[in-house]
């Protein structure tokens, strides 16, 4: 059986492989834990005695599900080494997420706190993920667990139920059932009803790179251990490595040993909840992938086999004495998996993390969508996080769901799904529907409402009346048409433009400017690792790419605004400049046409690939593929969010000499800044690029560190944090919540000379200029 919705591995850039900040693998070990049970001082003392694999650099982190008893604390607090996060929402996967939210680490390994670790055990997980013997398609490691010697009945029964015993070969599953390479093992066996059969491991010896945690979207808080169903969150986690192109390695060499249940009704209790575990497993892929469905339903009957016949593999090991109340007691728990499944859902909806004090504001963000429409909702969720991570509480007013929206229900509070929050101004009689999302405001009494579209300035003006909370809003396009939305540009307290460019653009439109900061969009590198001489070839292999071939890249909305017919002019005569330099130049098109646009020119043009549009780790796969990126724009791009990622990621940049995007290519990279809609100049700059590849092999860590430099995403985070509390506590929003104010600090780069920096100019004297 196929992992439903799975496509073929592709190494994917910047993986474990690559080196970290210090040229080391980075590894985290956790151990999460309810309680602090007895031996797990022990457990971390022999975690921080592991042997390091490759000279790692590694840390120990306990993660206390229960903060609030300070037992953790208690027994660790005078081992050095260790860091203990807290989560005081109860459940294994909410805690295994808090690590994964908040470490910076390339590998993160975990074990739980009832087992002991051999001597060898890190360095045996963690080989293939990272390290001299990592293997770029791999995406987790399960280890093999062993009972500490069953001495009870109890035991005896556990290891003839199903144990965690895999055997004693290295093994390794491939998403789409070819071999393996065979450094990675011999092929996994797959029994019937795979990959659902819970047959790669178990949650207390395992280990994922980052990279694949973060593609899976983490462990799902509806299901584990501390929900009504139990368990199965290690078994989901496993099957979506497959489902995003990871394969799963089996590694025995790393052992820990596990203390069974040793008391029969404790057992039957551990059972029943292994089977409502996996039932809800099932249930939660068809639920969050219904894509999933038709194959699962076709594997059913396999799964019915599976459970039920005595010579399936799951109960073959089991002797003629074992006792019916255990084997009726998996079953028990498979029949109620449906409703516990609601119970567990219905509790992580509504679960929310009750600081005893809160210490940073309380934020309202609206957002259209949780989909990576553009670089608004990719750079209002960047910041978003970065706010969460330093204490503030947002509560998230979405639109529509989307591939974000597990990274919004890790960052946010509470997320409120509301009707639309702009209002066409054609028909303004559609202001009703904010009647609902304006009295949700008021209900979370927030400290600031953060806008990030000028569009939902009625919502926020409203939100703002209704609450009494101060309003921000972020100017990411110049300034629209029609009196209605004029009346409302001056409604927010602060307002942030990602360019001087589209500063200037309000500030002629009549907006104050002494009430305008310019605030660049900022991007994490580290989320833009260069590709590696491997990953290139093997993300041209996967697209169908020739090694010789040369690809200029352009990728975002495909709409004509950006140029997309200046670039099909400019590829014949940039293929002849190149032809005779013996090469050939493909044009690679990633995006999505709006339906008015979608005139079949596309991908008509002879060297034209065109592809539907990628975000996240599928974009970097992209990337890695390219040599230059484009963005011919013949419309004033607000900032160029597209030239920032691809210098992040160590590609030249050929774009429009409009806009933002000035501010962005200055330097040497401003000999790319091209006429807009001069084929031939976009050409010829394309060649000169293309030649610098070649030519220049330091150019991608300077075009790196240009963008670290000046557009790191710390500091948007801290001009908009100082913005939104500058406008909380005069508003005598934040006072009792001891937050510095702060002035909004200058952005790195090339500011413009205007009223954001001198604020006692006139509009008038900031359009002379």
């Amino acid at each position: 059986m196929r992992v439903p919705g799975a496509v073929r591995a592709v190494p994917r850039p910047g993986g474990p492989g690559t080196p970290a900040r210090s040229g080391l693998p980075r590894i985290a070990t956790v151990v999460c834990t309810l309680g602090a049970r007895p031996g797990l001082r022990d457990l971390v003392v022999d975690l921080l005695a592991q042997e390091l694999p490759h000279r790692a650099e590694h840390q120990v982190v306990v993660v206390d599900n229960d903060p609030a008893s300070g037992a953790v604390r208690a027994q660790l607090g005078d081992l050095p080494g260790v860091r203990v996060l807290a989560e005081p929402r109860r459940g294994l996967a909410r805690a295994r997420n808090r690590a994964v939210d908040d470490l910076d680490v390339d590998v993160i390994a975990f074990t739980d706190d009832d087992c002991a670790v051999a001597p060898g055990w890190l360095a045996a997980l963690t080989a293939p993920l990272c390290g001299p013997a990592a293997h770029p398609a791999v995406g987790c490691v399960t280890g093999l667990t062993v009972a500490l010697d069953p001495a009870s009945r109890a035991e005896e029964l556990f290891e003839e139920f199903g144990s965690f015993t895999r055997g004693d070969h290295r093994c390794c599953w491939t998403p789409d059932g070819s071999t393996p390479p065979p450094e990675l093992g011999e092929p996994g066996v797959r029994p019937s009803f795979f990959p659902y059969s819970g047959v790669f491991g178990s949650g207390n010896n395992m280990a994922f790179t980052v990279d694949a945690l973060r593609r899976i979207g983490g462990f799902p808080p509806s299901l584990g251990a501390g929900t009504a169903v139990g368990g199965g969150e290690d078994l989901f986690a496993f099957l979506r490595v497959l489902e995003v192109g990871l394969a799963v390695v089996y590694e025995p060499a790393a052992q820990v040993t596990h203390r069974h249940r040793d008391e029969m009704g404790a057992l039957r209790a551990q059972v029943r909840s292994y089977g409502s575990g996996l039932a809800a497993m099932v249930l939660h892929h068809v639920v969050t992938r219904p894509a999933a469905a038709p194959e699962l339903l076709r594997a059913l009957p396999s799964g019915v086999r599976h459970l039920l016949d005595p010579g399936s593999a799951k109960n073959a090991r089991r002797s003629d004495s074992f006792p019916r109340d255990l084997a009726l007691a998996e079953l028990l728990g498979v029949a109620e998996a449906p409703l516990l499944y609601a119970r567990a859902r219905w509790q992580a909806r509504s679960a929310a993390t009750p600081p005893p004090v809160r210490t940073g504001l309380r934020v309202l963000v609206p957002t259209d969508a949780m989909a990576p429409l553009g670089g608004v909702e990719v750079s209002t969720l960047e910041v978003g996080e970065e706010l969460a991570a330093r204490g503030h509480e947002l509560v998230v007013f979405a639109a529509a769901g989307g591939p974000q929206a597990p990274r919004w229900g890790r960052a946010a509070a509470r997320v409120v799904r509301t009707p639309a929050l702009t209002v066409p101004v054609r028909a303004p009689w559609r202001a009703v529907r904010l009647v609902g999302p304006v009295l949700a405001a008021r209900r979370a009494r927030p400290d600031v409402i953060w806008l990030n579209r000028a569009e939902q300035l009625l919502f926020g003006a409203l939100a703002g009346w209704a609450s009494g909370a101060p309003v921000v809003c972020q100017l990411r396009h110049g300034p629209f048409a029609g009196p209605a939305v004029r009346a409302l540009r001056g409604r927010a307290t602060r307002y942030l433009a990602v360019s001087g460019a589209v500063l200037g653009d309000w500030v002629r439109a009549g907006l104050d400017p002494r009430r305008i900061d310019v605030v660049h969009n900022g991007v994490d590198v580290r989320r833009y690792p260069p590709a590696t001489a491997a990953q290139r070839a093997a993300a041209r292999l996967s697209l169908g790419i020739g090694a010789d071939t040369e690809v200029v890249l352009h990728y975002g909305r495909l709409t004509a605004d950006k140029g997309l017919h200046v670039l099909r002019a400019a590829l014949p005569l940039l293929r002849t400049r190149r032809a005779a330099r013996g090469g050939d130049v493909l044009l690679l098109l990633v995006g999505d046409q709006p339906p008015a646009e979608r005139d079949g020119r596309v991908g008509d043009t002879p060297g034209v690939r065109h592809l539907p549009a990628r975000s996240g780790e599928d974009l970097l796969a992209v990337l890695a593929a390219a040599d230059v990126v484009a963005l011919p724009a013949l419309t004033p791009e607000p900032f160029g969010r597209v030239v920032v990622e691809g210098m992040a990621a160590g590609l030249p940049v050929v774009a429009s000499r409009t806009g933002g995007i000035p501010e962005i290519l200055t330097g040497e990279f401003a000999r790319w800044l091209v006429t807009p809609g001069d084929p031939a100049d976009l050409a010829r700059a394309l060649d000169h690029a293309l030649d610098a590849t070649h030519e220049d092999r330091d150019l991608g860590r300077r075009a790196r560190e240009h963008v670290a430099r000046r557009f790191p995403l710390s500091a948007t985070a801290d001009a908009v944090e100082a913005a939104l509390t500058d406008a909380a506590v005069p508003a005598g929003r934040a006072t009792a919540r001891d937050r510095p104010v702060r002035p909004v600090p200058a952005q790195p780069g090339p500011q413009p000379d205007t009223a954001s920096r001198h604020p006692h100019r006139t509009s008038q004297e900031v359009e002379s200029r």
